[in-house]
């Protein structure tokens, strides 16, 4: 399949820069940045190879800046590639496209704010095996908030409207298309201890109104090196059109019965932020949803989004960073645990299917001599199961990567690294049916303007 794209915008203060990556696997990345004023341009271009050897390319053009009050952007990209199938089903030939166009911006001249967004894509699926589609599926959206801030130190106040515009239409569904409108009110209290207050309405004709809320408190200890926090919430999420509406191919469908989701969610955790070498933070959650939406697979193996009629969610996340002189530690924990909790479920109490247990992510660097930074990580994922009887899954499984980055004085503003991923070369899974990625080697280039 076509590869995904992520974007973090880069502030048009940084310096150009441009980087060049290749690995044993067939991939190969170009990417790079440039100011002008008080704008930016990035552009990324790469070329993925799968574990079955298909292979797909992107690339995406970006263009982002600001002028007094205004901030805005505008962002392209196109993707293709020949789509993998999972071992549990018939191999197929299908390829994808999918082209997408980007654009934002908002004016904040004080108290007052305007915020607007629009989106634009198209995604084709051609297969002949196992069965014959051509489909185009394009989407369209829009949306409009308009927003007031009230600050009356140690109180703020602050109230939004707006609506957005959503349409999805393709030659095997037809035309779909959906109006919201949202508003919300939040204000909060500062002077020591926090406490905030938000709630919103979503309205679209002819379905349920839904209702959002949020009450949190934060109470600082020890000269605000602790930091206590404990919040209740009542949420929901609407189906997307393409939950409801994606046309059926070899993989997957659309699902036109689903309902909203709501829930109900507590936490409570502390972070540690005022110590110079180290930080920490620990949340626990539970949360209890009703008519959960998840896609799951189903007859023949193709996957379609469901409802849960009560799913209960519970458990605690962590993160910590530790650094002593050219030595640094990082890591990220998640304990979670999801189950069906309708009473009269035939699956009450059982696992939801595809959720680990936990996950977690350890990464520690050094640098040394000051031109040369080494790295080792290891990641991984418990155990899931692959249905509700819990008597198939996925086994658990730790992964290792190593790298180096290397900046010697004479290299000028040029830098190189070298990484291998998998580094045990550990046959895993991480979605049923695809294997995980074998030990793989990336060499790079990186050129920094400053």
């Amino acid at each position: 399949m076509a590869g995904t794209l992520n974007f973090i915008l880069e502030s048009p203060g940084l310096p150009p820069r441009g980087s060049l990556t290749a690995g044993d696997d067939k991939s190969i990345s170009i990417s790079g940045g440039i100011s002008a004023g008080q704008n930016r341009f990035s552009l990324s271009i790469r070329k993925l190879t799968g574990i079955s050897e298909s292979v797909a390319h992107d690339g995406a053009l970006l263009f982002h800046g600001n002028s007094y009050h205004f901030r805005y952007g505008l962002m392209t990209a196109v993707s293709s590639g020949e789509t993998e199938s999972p071992d549990w089903t018939v191999p197929t030939d299908g390829t994808r496209k999918r082209y997408s166009f980007d654009g934002w911006g908002s004016w904040d001249p004080g108290n007052f704010s305007l915020n607007a967004g629009m989106r634009t894509g198209r995604h084709e699926y051609k297969s002949t095996t196992p069965s014959t589609v051509d489909d185009k599926h394009d989407e369209l959206s829009g949306d409009i908030t308009i927003g007031y801030d009230l600050p009356m130190l140690p109180f703020n106040m602050s109230v939004s409207a707006g609506s957005s515009f959503d349409k999805v239409w393709s030659t095997s569904i037809g035309e779909r298309n959906r109006l919201t409108g949202e508003t919300a009110l939040a204000a909060g209290y500062s002077s020591g201890f926090s406490l905030s207050a938000s709630a919103c309405v979503n309205v679209i004709p002819s379905e349920r109104t839904m209702l959002g809320s949020v009450f949190s408190v934060g109470l600082p200890v020890q000269d605000s090196l602790l930091l206590l926090h404990t919040s209740a919430s009542t949420g929901f999420r609407r189906p997307s059109l393409n939950d409801l509406y994606w046309p059926e191919d070899n993989f997957a469908q659309g699902n036109p019965d689903l309902l909203p989701e709501t829930s109900v969610e507590f936490e409570s955790g502390i972070s540690i932020n005022g110590l110079q070498n180290f930080r920490f933070s620990a949340t626990g959650f539970i949360a209890e949803t009703s008519d959960l939406i998840r896609w799951e697979p189903g007859q023949g193996g193709k996957w379609s989004p469901v409802n849960i009629a009560e799913a209960l969610r519970k458990g605690i996340e962590a993160e910590a960073w530790f650094s002593e002189g050219p030595a640094e530690i990082r890591g990220t924990l998640t304990l979670l645990e999801i189950t069906d909790n309708c009473n009269e479920s035939v699956n009450y109490g059982k696992t939801l299917p595809y959720t680990p247990d936990y996950t977690f992510g350890l990464q520690a660097g050094i640098e040394f001599p000051d031109w040369a930074y080494w790295s080792i990580s290891a990641s991984g994922m418990g155990i899931r199961f692959k249905n509700y009887s819990e008597t198939s899954w996925m086994p658990a499984y730790t992964t290792f990567s190593a790298g180096v980055n290397l900046n010697p004085e004479f290299m000028g503003n040029f830098s190189l690294n070298a990484s291998v991923e998998n580094l045990l070369d550990e046959d895993y899974q991480e979605t049923s049916g695809y294997a995980g990625k074998p030990r793989t080697f990336h060499f790079g280039i990186e050129w920094n303007g400053n």
